[in-house]
């Protein structure tokens, strides 16, 4: 049984744990305000959240820790087509979601740490092939997936309204959840866009949104092994 290790990820995102720094691509060339600042701290949050989760596609990047979990992420979410490489544990995985299709590859090393070494020599290095209904992979397709994605960005307690500040170059208003400490940023020209998630001290890290709309989504895979194929054809 492989190492799942995509649910430990919506949970800390769930928290509010991570922390988020950016330069806003794509936001807004603009530098008059689009009226967040004024607005409640939930109504921020909603509209944050609606203009987020419509883009075509953005980049998902940076790294975070919690206890002895040290995830880093880089990744584009397209509502065409998914992918990119996550870390978590040792392991780095690159991953690409299209439609019901999940394509994986691991190094040798990665593949051994998750599966065997039998699994690292056989498949390490190798673009896989399996579906969203995989039991060890179709957790990818939330993260992959821009609304489930911005789904798990959901305060656990109070939102509090902060002062309007700067982040790299990008006029912001942050929203801090009372219960965890974490503050996420909000863009106050151009679309509301999230634009930075703080994380309290004992569990830092940076995730960054960026390039909204013009992000690229990676390609299909060329000669990908089926692995449910691959696990009929060994009577697994």
């Amino acid at each position: 049984m492989m190492h799942k290790p995509m649910p430990r990820v919506f949970r800390l995102l769930a928290l509010g744990t991570l922390s988020t720094m950016a330069i806003l691509t794509g936001c807004s060339s603009s530098s008059s305000t689009n009226g967040e600042a004024s607005k409640s701290a939930h109504q921020i949050f909603s509209d944050s959240e609606r203009a987020t989760e419509s883009v075509s596609s953005v980049h998902v990047s940076g790294r975070f820790t919690s206890g002895s979990d040290k995830v880093s992420l880089d990744f584009v979410d397209s509502s065409g087509r998914s992918g990119g490489t996550i870390s978590d544990k040792g392991a780095t995985f690159q991953i690409i979601l299209s439609g019901k299709t999940v394509y994986i590859k691991g190094s040798q090393a990665t593949m051994t740490k998750l599966a065997g070494q039998a699994a690292g020599q056989l498949l390490g290095g190798k673009w896989l092939q399996t579906t969203t209904t995989d039991k060890n992979f179709g957790d990818f397709a939330e993260i992959f997936n821009l609304p489930d994605l911005i789904k798990h960005v959901q305060p656990t307690g109070t939102l509090h309204k902060d002062s309007a500040t700067n982040v790299n170059g990008q006029s912001v208003v942050g929203l801090t959840d009372t219960s965890r400490k974490g503050t996420l940023y909000v863009a106050t020209t151009g679309r509301p866009y999230m634009v930075e998630l703080v994380g309290p001290p004992k569990e830092p890290g940076t995730i960054t949104f960026d390039h909204y709309g013009t992000a690229k989504r990676p390609a299909i895979p060329k000669g990908a092994v089926n692995l449910d194929q691959l696990e009929g054809g060994t009577g697994a």
